[in-house]
């Protein structure tokens, strides 16, 4: 059984940059996990040495898989343009993005 996270939390990113025709730029897809279960894509991009300005939502409340299909889809277009992988995060289930609040916490004696 899957838990929802109390907060989104983000399960993967993957930057990309293109040095094409004299341009230097970095593109950012990020794939979050919503409380309610459902998930989000979200695009970012920047001139390199820039502010990240934001390119709005791919998708928003679909299912993993989906999410994972639309920022593969997003991926393969910027690549098609030019642009190459440079870094990647995936989140496993090990990883711990957030700590659970104190009260949660118990303490066995």
């Amino acid at each position: 059984m899957v838990v929802a996270s109390p907060s989104p939390v983000v399960v993967s990113e993957r930057t990309l940059h293109c040095t094409e025709a004299g341009s230097d730029k970095m593109y950012r897809v990020q794939i979050t996990e919503l409380p309610d279960g459902t998930a989000s894509v979200h695009c970012q991009s920047c001139r390199v040495g820039g502010s990240w300005v934001d390119q709005g939502y791919k998708a928003q409340g679909v299912a993993m898989a989906a999410a994972y299909k639309k920022a593969e889809a997003t991926i393969k277009a910027k690549v098609a343009k030019g642009y190459r992988l440079v870094d990647s995060y995936e989140r496993t289930a090990g990883d711990s993005p957030v700590l659970p609040p104190a009260a949660a916490v118990t303490v066995e004696k």
